[in-house]
């Protein structure tokens, strides 16, 4: 004889907040030298709100990037000198709204706070930027 027995029904809620977080200790040596363009630590976090029909989403990420050295030829005869690009923040923040299931306005903005900083030494990066559009997928 079989028993019956009900099983409650579980509705999936939507999510309204997911969080991630990151971070690398990097010991780069190359012949016991350390290696350039590659900071000891990095870091990241990200935080994404959703609202409850899932129509709207927003992020925010914060990115960590620690001191690292890199190669510079102020030299006059062009021998290498060691330098050390300092650490900096990076902040950026995304959004977009579904206006239907393949069509959804974003906006975003680079660089929030407009850190000024160096990747490899004396090139320029890019300050603060905004970017926005409509997305259709097919």
């Amino acid at each position: 004889m079989r028993s019956s027995q009900s099983t409650p029904e579980i509705t999936p809620r939507a999510r309204t907040l997911t969080l991630d977080a990151a971070y690398t200790w990097l010991h780069a040596r190359e012949n016991g030298t350390v290696e350039v363009r590659r900071p000891k630590h990095i870091g990241s976090f990200n935080a994404t709100v959703f609202s409850k029909d899932e129509r709207f989403s927003g992020t925010l990420t914060v990115r960590y990037n620690g001191r690292q050295t890199d190669v510079a030829f102020t030299n006059p005869s062009f021998i290498p000198v060691r330098v050390s690009l300092r650490e900096y923040v990076l902040v950026n923040l995304n959004a977009e709204y579904k206006l239907r299931p393949n069509i959804s306005l974003f906006a975003r903005v680079e660089n929030l706070i407009n850190e000024q900083y160096e990747e490899v030494f004396s090139f320029a990066t890019p300050g603060r930027a905004g970017y926005g559009g409509v997305r259709v997928r097919f």
